[in-house]
């Protein structure tokens, strides 16, 4: 469905999550995301170049907001965009109007926005060692669950399983 959506507009970028742990549905847009720009791709269509934004991970067993996790290749290229007061401002309302964010968004600084392009993932891996964002709420096995769905969708799609 994702590729159906980038197919008919052909954009040049597309712009999500990376896979870092930090929360599932950020987890499983990046995937959507990935698996729609190689199904172009194997149909012969350019896909779009795929960006992420930095949200937030969990490292030593705390949250980390508004970096990457390390990647040796894909932080060659990050970019740091320093906002001006008008785009600070009009950060701080798109902050204001996500009322139910507001415990998460209050971590978040409004003064930049860090980008790179997204490397390639092994979604059937963890992102990375340790403890994960969303297994240090509720169930420690959610990223082993999480990891496990991943296999069976790029199972049942007849795609590769790393």
């Amino acid at each position: 469905r994702v590729a159906d959506l980038i197919d008919p507009l052909r954009p040049d970028v597309a712009l999500t999550h990376p896979y870092e742990g930090g929360h599932t549905d950020h987890d499983a847009t990046a995937f959507a995301v990935h698996l729609a720009c190689g199904a172009l791709r194997r149909e012969g269509v350019s896909p779009p170049a795929i960006l992420e934004l930095a949200l937030y991970h969990a490292q030593n067993g705390r949250k980390v907001v508004q970096q990457f996790l390390p990647h040796e290749r894909a932080d060659r290229d990050q970019r740091v965009v320093r906002l001006d007061a008008t785009e600070r401002a009009v950060k701080r309302r798109i902050f204001a109007a996500f009322e139910t964010q507001k415990s998460v968004l209050d971590h978040f600084g409004v003064e930049l926005e860090r980008f790179r392009p997204a490397p390639r993932y092994i979604f059937t891996a963890p992102p990375h060692a340790g403890q994960l964002n969303y297994e240090r709420y509720g169930d420690p096995n959610r990223g082993r669950t999480w990891r496990e769905h991943a296999q069976r969708v790029l199972r049942g799609l007849g795609m590769r399983r790393d």
